[in-house]
């Protein structure tokens, strides 16, 4: 029993979920920090420029979290020389941003359209440009500490990006500032974190590297990206599910009020308070998941993480029926006590989220095709928008509507997978 406890606490990933658990509630509480201070100094319009401006973020970057799967799976699979090919994929990558540096002068004439098309302001639009340009650059580092297991070094990195995110609101706290300054400590915390994660990932894989660094090219395996199915699979999937998490707040934006636009961006914070916990865990899962060597252990892992959430859901729907007020009070200010009788709502709707991003990502994992489900009915819930979800009551009732049919489905969808039945 002994042997097996000390096993089990060698474990890489259990070592890396309490790693990322513990440095999670810091930057889990950070998070929250910033948005409590956010939303009190810049007021439901301000506030609602940030969630929208973070919405659109996280959207056009869904190619890039493409591109971070196929790498973390692609790392997994590395048998032998897997520092020299890291190397060479970071050479080549550096190589083909200077063959296409001449792309940037078009790329930020898009600043003309974006503010019409987004209801974003021209400062927010430049910068959520610079966002995807850093994080197309960043997403290379980021996969890599991933499929390297460098839990500590990814826990330690988002606690500082946190901590540089605070610096904004803080200032415009102490009356210096508003909302551009918020955006544009952003935008500076982003550029200085991208040369740490390159000096972290060249000390670990340099001084381990035995052989001689020769780039590896993957010109090929670029080009495959176009036609390889399980990459066009993952591409849906992630897009829709990036957009099930954002569209509502970018919908917000476009057809509310300013002030609506933030209060719903108050409630979708709320509603979503569970993947600060959901997050990294999601994360962890996936390379758990991705890593053919525990195979054996995938569907009592999934299942324990699943009943995990659906506790955390309880838990919150309990805290929102019974201190609603309380939290607006300590969290926000009263300019948002309009959102206090629909948290309950936003603790179902987090839950349940929350439940289907981790089982698609169970199904991403293992390349299936039920990772889909999401994306055939995404069309219905678009529609669903545009003719029910131009009122508060209405989009939060049609979110709830859509996460439960999806939910019921893609839990049906599990127990079609026939290792399911052989675990038991």
């Amino acid at each position: 029993m002994r042997k097996k406890i000390t096993a089990l606490a060698n474990h890489p990933f259990i070592q890396g979920g309490i790693i990322l658990s513990f440095s999670n509630v810091i930057t889990g509480f950070l998070n929250y920090l910033f948005n409590s201070l956010s939303a009190k100094a810049l007021g439901p319009a301000g506030y609602g420029e940030i969630t929208a401006l973070f919405s659109y973020l996280v959207v056009f970057s869904v190619p890039l979290g493409v591109i971070s799967t196929d790498l973390i799976r692609r790392i997994g699979h590395l048998k032998s020389d897997k520092n020299q090919t890291i190397l060479g994929w970071e050479s080549w990558i550096w190589k083909k941003i200077y063959q296409w540096r001449l792309l940037i002068v078009p790329y930020f004439f898009l600043t003309l359209i974006i503010p019409r098309l987004t209801n974003l302001s021209l400062f927010s639009s430049i910068a959520l440009l610079i966002f995807i340009l850093l994080a197309f650059i960043g997403t290379f580092y980021n996969a890599t500490i991933q499929g390297l297991q460098l839990f500590s070094i990814a826990a330690i990195l988002s606690i500082v990006s946190v901590l540089l995110k605070l610096v904004g609101p803080l200032l415009v706290n102490v009356h210096f500032g508003g909302v551009n300054l918020v955006i544009a400590i952003l935008v500076i915390g982003s550029f200085l974190l991208l040369p740490v994660y390159q000096i972290v990932i060249h000390k670990k894989l340099i001084d381990n590297q035995e052989k001689p660094i020769t780039p590896t090219p993957l010109n090929k395996r670029i080009k495959s990206l176009f036609i390889n199915q399980n990459i066009i699979i993952t591409t849906l999937s992630l897009l829709v599910i990036a957009l099930f998490n954002n569209f509502d707040m970018m919908f917000a934006k476009k057809f509310f009020t300013g002030e609506m636009a933030g209060l719903y961006g108050a409630w979708n914070l709320l509603a979503k308070i569970v993947l600060y916990a959901g997050g990294p865990l999601g994360g962890l899962s996936f390379i758990y998941f991705s890593n053919q060597s525990y195979k054996k252990q995938h569907k009592k892992s999934l299942i324990f993480i699943v009943a995990g959430v659906i506790i955390v859901g309880i838990l919150m729907f309990i805290t929102y029926l019974i201190y609603g007020s309380l939290i607006i009070r300590l969290l926000f200010n009263k300019s948002y006590y309009a959102i206090i009788n629909y948290l309950p709502q936003a603790a179902i709707f987090g839950c349940l989220y929350s439940l289907i991003s981790i089982i698609n990502g169970f199904f991403l994992a293992n390349n299936s095709r039920k990772s889909l489900i999401i994306a055939l009915l995404f069309p219905v819930y678009f529609f669903s928008l545009i003719l029910f979800g131009r009122s508060f009551f209405g989009l939060i009732n049609l979110n709830l509507i859509f996460a439960t049919i999806i939910f019921a489905l893609y839990f049906v969808a599990l127990f079609q997978v026939p290792s399911f039945h052989e675990s038991k």
